[in-house]
């Protein structure tokens, strides 16, 4: 356990259903990611990033060699698990205890490590991500990304900053023109789907929300419940995802929701409120 400006961080080791070990990372309460300890385990796609998952279907429908995929929230390198040869990987994060745990010297993660052993280019990028992308931009150095996976928004304290409207142009610009971003907004508290379906409308998106069970009731517990929206242009990934069984957002009233940028962002209204919250602060009739 260590604790930093950002929080406390925690690794403990646990057993699955069927005895197999893996070490699992807590930021405070909330799970960050996991991953098996033994050699035929450990590169196991684990938590909210499993089959089905929408940044699965992301990573599925979207080109299959020399992958260009970057990261807003490194966890415990899940993501790098899907790293082949020739993909390269850009995984951002701002908690230098963090990226620490997946770096050579300590170890205690490793999918970023196995990715480098199957000939992917993965590089960590420490630091606030949407700085490091502007820092990125200005210095001619466009990702040109086939994926770009947002999972900052898991906790009670989310950093708006990387979910406005100037945050998206941003990203808009590291994309490839038929780019895909996956979003996951996966939370306790926060109800993000509008925020992301506006947003998606500003900027001509084509939206898709995916909601993926978890596997304790078939004997998987290393697979999370999660909802990731998949934005994007590509008429193609959008007709892919939706022969899934997953349909098209509609996005026609979304200009009625709150629309974030950096000058406004407020959460008071995507709350997660009690049944006896009074409707005259924002509460439900039901």
């Amino acid at each position: 356990m260590q604790r930093n400006f950002y929080g406390t961080l925690k690794i403990s080791r646990y057993s699955d259903l069927g005895g197999d070990v893996y070490r699992l990372l807590l930021n405070g309460h909330i799970t960050h990611g996991f991953q098996y300890e033994s050699v035929d385990l450990c590169n196991r796609i684990t938590s909210y990033y499993t089959y089905d998952s929408g940044v699965e279907l992301a990573m599925r429908y979207t080109p299959e060699n020399n992958k260009r995929v970057g990261v807003v929230g490194l966890g415990v390198g899940t993501m790098a698990g899907f790293a082949e040869a020739g993909d390269q990987y850009w995984l951002y994060d701002i908690n230098p205890a963090v990226v620490n745990l997946s770096a050579d010297e300590v170890a205690q993660f490793t999918y970023c490590i196995n990715a480098r052993d199957r000939g992917a280019s993965v590089e960590i990028v420490p630091g606030d991500a949407r700085l490091a992308m502007e820092r990125e931009l200005r210095a001619e150095k466009n990702r040109q990304l086939d994926v770009l996976v947002l999972d900052a928004f898991s906790s009670d304290s989310i950093p708006v900053h990387l979910l406005t409207l100037e945050s998206l142009k941003l990203y808009d610009q590291h994309l490839k023109p038929d780019g895909v971003l996956a979003v996951h907004i996966s939370n306790r508290y926060l109800n993000l789907e509008p925020v992301v379906r506006r947003l998606a409308a500003e900027l001509d998106f084509g939206m898709i929300e995916v909601d993926s069970l978890g596997g304790e009731d078939y004997g998987q517990d290393w697979v999370y419940a999660a909802t990731w929206v998949l934005l994007t242009r590509n008429q193609d990934f959008l007709d892919d995802v939706e022969a899934n069984a997953w349909l098209r957002t509609d996005l026609s009233g979304a200009r009625e929701l709150p629309l974030w940028t950096d000058d406004y962002a407020s959460i008071f209204r995507i709350m997660n409120k009690p049944h006896w919250w009074p409707t005259w602060l924002g509460g439900t009739d039901d």
